[in-house]
């Protein structure tokens, strides 16, 4: 492997860590706002049982409604990372694949 291979390598696996990184976070962020949703929507039910004020109730569906708005936003930005990183993935194992094979292959 030549000098400027293993600095590419270097820069490369710098990106996939960084990818990942990022992928986790906003893994984790989705994840919270489905758990906010659902324990927003059981706050909601619970008030409207017991008969709260009409006021309390709306101001909670309306956190309820901001949280849900959130969850799209965190899902495209979700699959934006799994789709950077992916490409990633498939640009170095192809330009490795030439580099391995004979003209013709992979």
């Amino acid at each position: 492997m030549e000098a400027n291979d293993t600095k590419q390598l270097r820069i490369r696996t710098g990106c996939v860590k960084r990818y990942l990184q990022h992928y986790n976070r906003t893994y984790k962020e989705y994840l919270s706002y489905q758990k906010e949703a659902e324990k927003e929507e059981q706050k909601v039910k619970k008030m409207e049982e017991d008969k709260k004020d009409e006021a309390e109730i709306k101001h909670q569906k309306q956190v309820l409604e901001e949280t849900l708005m959130m969850i799209p936003n965190t899902k495209t930005r979700l699959e934006g990372a799994v789709a950077d990183l992916t490409e990633l993935v498939v640009f170095w194992w192809r330009k490795s694949c030439r580099r391995q094979w004979p003209k013709g292959r992979p």
